[in-house]
C-alpha cells in the first residue's frame, strides 16, 4: 500500500459485490470499471460473477462455455485505471487466471498442441486495463467506455496532495461543483466517478474513510450527494477498523448510490456490524463479513437532506435510543431549560485550550505530560491520580509541578493552560481532573479555565472547576460526550473542544448553589442528583448507565470481556420492562406483556410480547409448553443467529409477536430493548397492514 491506498481483501470486495448486485446484477452486457484498479480484485469478482451467470457455464451436456466466449466477456465488460504499472499488470494477471477456471481442457489442448490460430489470453492492459491517473484529461482508447454501467473500488484514503497528480489539481481547479472536506482525495475520486464515468441510472459502490459521514468538514460532500443521487446504503465498519487493512489508521465504510435524482420516499439502509457477530481467526483477522438483518436499519434520504449533516451522523453512529435522548437534551436547551458549556464560556470568560508540542507551547518533550500509558510520562503516575492516586509508586524523574523556568518557556497562546488551576481531561473523556499545579501536556489532552491568573482566581472560580470536573466524570455527561463526539465510536477516541462546548452545563454561574452541593456529594450522590435535575428515570437512565458500564468498551474496535455471557436475571428483567414499556408507548395503549423464554442448551432467548383484551380479566400465564413451541417453530421457520440474530414472527390468530435471539449479555440491553421494540411493532404493523388489504 501506498498514497493512501490499501489493497482490498477479497471478502470485502465480495461485500461491496454483494450490495451492487442487489439493484444491478453483474452479468454479461454490464460494464463496469474499477478507476482505482490496484491488484484487480474488485475486477476479478466482477468478472467471475459474470461467468457464473452465463447459460451455458454449465450446462446439461457438460461444460460447454467457449474460449471465445470468456475472453469477449472480458474485453467488453471489465475495466480498470490504475496509474502503478506493476499492479496493472498484477489485475491482469489475475483475471487471466480467472478466466483459466473457466477454460474448457479442449480448448486448452488446441492451443498448446498448435492446432489453433486463437490466442488463450486477450490484451487488456493498454486496452482495458490502463496505465494512467484517473484525472489525465487525455482522451481514452476507442474501446474503452466513455461511461459505464457500474462503478466499483476503494480510492485513496490520503490528502491530495500527497497524491502528486497536476492533473487532479487541474479537476479539483476547474469543476465547482465538488466540495470536498480537507483535501480528501476520496471524496473527489467519486465526484469524477459518477460525474464523468457513470450512465444515468447506474451504480456505484466503493470504499471510503468512515469520517466522510461524520466530520464537520466533509459536510458539504455528503449534502449535495444526497441532494443530487439516490443513495441505495451504507456500511460503517468502524467496528472492523483493525481488522480490515494492515497499518489503516481511519475506520472504513461502505457507500452506495444509484446515478438518478432521489424522490421523495426514497429509503436508504445503514449497516453496523459489531465485530462480536463476525467469523474472525486465531490473530483476530476477518476473513469473511457475515451480514445480520439486525445490524441493518432503514432510513428516509428526504429527512436525511432536512437534517443535513447532523442527521447522516446520527444515522450512521446512532442508536433509536441514542436519538431520543440527544433530541430530549436539545429541546431542554432549546426552551431554556439547560444552557451548554459554550454559554457558559462566554458569560464566564472560560478559556478552552489544547495541549501542544514543543515546536508550538516552547516546553522541552521530557516536561510534558503524556496521556500514554507506557509512556514515562504517563500523567496519572506524575499526578498521583486515578488508579495511582495515593500509591507508592513514583515517577522517575519529577515534571510535577512544572519548573518555574520550563513555564517561563512556554509560547503566550498556551502559558494560561500549563500555569495550573484548571480541568484537565484527556481527548479519550473517560475522565476528568482539577490540577491544582503548573503542568505541560500533550495535544493528547484539553483543558478548561479562566483567563485569570491563577494566584488572582477566586475562591468562587477555583470552587467552580472543581464542581465541573466533577460533573463530567458523571455518567450523563460521558455518555452524551461520547455521543457529541462521533469519533469516540467511530475511530480512535478522541473528543474535540467544540464536542465539549455543546455538551449541557448543570451551573449557570459563580454562584449557582448547585456547586456548593455537588462538591460535598458522594459520587453516588452525584449520580441521582444529575439524573433528577435532567429529569432522567428508569429506561433511559438505565441505557445511560449500561453505555457508562459495559456499551462504551465497544469503542475502538473491543468488545467487553462479558459481551458474549448469558444475561444474568436482573438484565432480563431490565430488558424486558423496557421492552415493554416502549411497545405500550407505541402503539399508544398500555396493553402488551413481554414474556421471556430460553434454551440453554442452544444459547437462545425468545421475547413474546402478547396483546392482552383489557375487557379480558386475568393475564394469561408464562406456559412451559409455549416456550418449547416457539424454539420448534423457530426451527420449522429457518431461523438462525447469522444471518438474522433478531429473528421475529408474528402469532396473529393469538395476538402475539415472537423475537428469539442469540442469549449472550450484548444482545439484552435496556439499549437493545429500544431498538427490538421497533422490530417488534414493524411487525405489528405489517401483519395489520395485510390483514386490511
Amino acid at each position: 500500500a501506498g498514497l493512501g491506498a490499501f489493497y482490498t481483501p477479497p471478502f470485502l470486495a465480495d461485500y461491496v459485490l454483494d450490495r451492487v448486485e442487489e439493484t444491478l446484477p453483474l452479468r454479461e452486457g454490464v460494464t463496469i470499471l474499477d478507476c482505482t484498479a490496484g491488484s484487480g480484485v474488485f475486477l476479478v469478482g466482477a468478472y467471475r460473477r459474470m461467468i457464473e451467470k452465463l447459460p451455458d457455464v454449465w450446462a446439461d451436456s457438460g461444460h460447454s462455455l467457449t474460449l471465445s466466449k470468456l475472453k469477449n466477456l472480458l474485453v467488453n465488460n471489465i475495466f480498470g485505471i490504475e496509474r502503478n504499472d506493476n499492479a496493472c499488470h498484477v489485475a491482469a494477471f489475475s483475471l487471466y487466471l480467472t478466466m483459466l477456471d473457466y477454460v474448457r481442457p479442449c480448448d486448452l489442448e488446441a492451443i498448446t498442441t498448435g492446432n489453433t490460430d486463437e490466442t488463450l489470453f486477450p490484451s487488456v492492459v493498454g486496452t482495458n486495463i490502463l496505465i494512467r491517473d484517473f484525472f489525465d484529461p487525455a482522451a481514452l482508447p476507442d474501446k474503452f467506455p466513455p461511461k459505464v454501467d457500474c462503478i466499483v473500488g476503494n480510492p485513496p484514503w490520503c490528502k491530495i496532495l500527497d497524491l502528486k497528480s497536476k492533473h487532479i489539481l487541474d479537476y479539483l481547479n476547474n469543476a465547482n461543483k465538488t466540495p470536498i472536506g480537507r483535501d480528501q482525495s476520496a471524496e473527489i475520486f467519486i465526484w469524477k466517478s459518477v460525474y464523468d464515468h457513470l450512465i444515468e441510472g447506474g451504480v456505484l459502490g466503493v470504499l471510503l474513510p468512515g469520517k466522510t459521514f461524520i466530520n464537520e468538514t466533509s459536510e458539504k460532500f455528503i449534502s449535495k450527494l444526497s441532494k443530487d443521487f439516490s443513495i441505495l446504503g451504507i456500511a460503517n465498519f468502524a467496528h472492523f477498523r483493525k481488522c480490515l487493512f494492515r497499518n489503516a489508521k481511519h475506520a472504513a465504510a461502505a457507500l452506495f448510490l444509484k446515478n438518478t435524482a432521489p424522490e421523495q420516499d426514497n429509503r436508504f439502509w445503514v449497516y453496523n456490524p459489531l465485530l462480536v457477530g463476525q467469523p474472525t481467526n486465531t490473530s483476530d483477522r476477518l476473513w469473511a463479513i457475515i451480514v445480520d438483518r439486525s445490524d441493518v436499519k432503514y432510513h428516509g434520504q428526504s429527512h436525511m437532506i432536512q437534517q443535513q449533516k447532523s442527521g447522516w451522523s446520527d444515522a450512521f453512529i446512532l442508536t433509536p435510543v441514542d436519538r431520543r435522548l440527544i433530541r430530549y437534551v436539545d429541546s431542554m436547551h432549546e426552551t431554556g431549560k439547560t444552557i451548554t458549556l459554550r454559554d457558559l464560556e462566554k458569560r464566564l470568560g472560560l478559556i478552552w485550550k489544547q495541549g501542544d508540542s514543543e515546536r508550538r507551547s516552547g516546553i522541552p518533550p521530557q516536561f510534558e505530560l503524556s496521556a500514554d500509558k507506557k509512556h514515562a510520562n504517563y500523567f496519572k503516575i506524575h499526578l498521583n491520580i486515578g488508579e495511582f492516586a495515593n500509591t507508592l509508586f513514583k515517577p522517575k524523574h519529577e515534571i510535577v509541578p512544572l519548573p518555574e523556568a520550563e513555564l517561563n518557556k512556554a509560547t503566550k497562546g498556551i502559558k494560561r493552560a500549563f500555569s495550573g488551576r484548571i480541568v484537565l481531561v484527556p481527548r479519550t473523556a473517560d475522565e476528568a481532573f482539577y490540577i491544582e499545579h503548573p503542568i505541560a501536556f500533550s495535544s493528547s489532552f484539553n483543558c478548561i479555565t479562566f483567563r485569570t491568573e491563577p494566584k488572582d482566581m477566586t475562591e468562587q472560580e477555583v470552587s467552580f472547576l472543581k464542581a465541573l470536573s466533577l460533573y463530567l466524570n458523571t455518567s450523563l455527561i460521558r455518555y452524551l460526550t461520547a455521543l457529541s463526539s462521533p469519533s469516540v465510536l467511530t475511530d480512535r477516541p478522541r473528543v474535540c473542544l467544540n464536542d465539549f462546548k455543546s455538551l449541557p452545563s448543570l451551573f449557570y454561574d459563580l454562584n449557582d448553589p448547585d456547586i456548593p452541593v455537588f462538591l460535598n456529594q458522594s459520587e453516588a450522590a452525584r449520580e441521582e442528583y444529575i439524573f433528577n435535575r435532567f429529569g432522567l428515570t428508569g429506561s433511559y437512565r438505565k441505557v445511560i448507565e449500561e453505555f457508562v458500564g459495559e456499551r462504551i468498551f465497544f469503542k475502538d474496535g473491543g468488545i467487553p470481556d462479558n459481551a458474549t455471557t448469558a444475561p444474568d436475571e436482573s438484565l432480563t428483567i431490565s430488558y424486558s420492562l423496557a421492552l415493554e414499556q416502549r411497545l405500550n408507548k407505541l402503539n399508544g395503549i398500555d396493553s402488551y406483556r413481554v414474556r421471556v423464554y430460553s434454551d440453554i442448551n442452544r444459547s437462545l432467548g425468545a421475547v413474546e410480547a402478547q396483546f392482552i383484551d383489557p375487557d379480558i380479566e386475568g393475564i394469561p400465564q408464562k406456559l412451559p409448553s409455549v416456550e418449547e413451541a416457539i424454539f420448534q417453530e423457530y426451527d420449522r421457520r429457518g431461523g438462525n443467529v447469522f444471518t438474522n440474530s433478531c429473528f421475529v414472527w408474528n402469532d396473529r390468530g393469538n395476538a402475539r409477536v415472537f423475537l428469539v435471539k442469540p442469549l449472550e449479555r450484548y444482545q439484552w440491553s435496556v439499549e437493545r430493548a429500544f431498538s427490538d421494540s421497533e422490530v417488534i411493532d414493524y411487525s405489528i404493523m405489517s401483519s395489520a397492514l395485510t390483514h386490511w388489504t
